[in-house]
């Protein structure tokens, strides 16, 4: 079975959180997935965190995880930070990493992580001032920023480029709800060959 860790279980993460859910159940393919954030959900969090309904008090990744496991999928949670102390210990034995986190640090981190632990693929769901992106990191890549608008790829030097790594960008100008499914079809479609978008009845 494949190994998805998920970093991160606020806005974007929790929403993700659902998507993959629904995918791997119509789809019948699983990914054994783990959700890591050391946060806890706020009363004040946003009403579109798929947390915040009932998980005020309690630790995010736990929330999170307990929601995918009544659908009987293979989740686990672990409430603690990434740091480069513990990457190796808990997300070595990964095959995809996604991050939902909301600051270049945290980013920095992540890609530090999956290019040093048998370059595990990392895929980063984001925000920057034209709206979410998804990108992935996987080697040495040109830096791409794609537009599902235009017609063709072009080059083009992102936010923050000289702080990023190379990195390929599958997509931009999205809502939240757009870059979180966008994230889960392409974590099924790199696991498992298999665009849940193209389901045959």
């Amino acid at each position: 079975m494949k190994k998805l860790s998920v970093i991160g279980c606020g806005l974007t993460g929790s929403m993700l959180a659902d998507s993959l859910a629904a995918h791997m159940l119509s789809t019948e393919l699983w990914f054994d997935t783990t959700f890591l954030d050391h946060d806890i959900v706020e009363v004040r969090n946003s009403p579109g965190n798929h947390n915040a309904v009932n998980g005020a008090g309690q630790k995010k990744a736990v929330v999170t995880a307990a929601r995918l496991a009544e659908y009987g999928l293979p989740v686990r949670p672990i409430s603690q930070r990434v740091t480069k102390k513990n990457s190796n210990l808990l997300l070595g034995d990964t095959d995809l990493i996604i991050g939902a986190v909301d600051n270049i640090d945290a980013r920095l981190l992540m890609w530090e992580a999956s290019s040093g632990i048998n370059a595990i693929p990392y895929m980063d769901i984001g925000l920057q001032n034209f709206g979410f992106y998804v990108s992935w990191t996987y080697g040495d890549v040109d830096t791409m920023q794609y537009s599902p608008k235009a017609s063709t790829k072009k080059k083009q030097a992102m936010p923050n480029q000289e702080k990023q790594p190379a990195c390929e960008l599958v997509a931009t100008r999205l809502n939240a709800a757009a870059a979180v499914e966008c994230a889960a079809r392409s974590a099924m479609i790199f696991a498992f060959g298999h665009d849940p978008a193209h389901i045959v009845s």
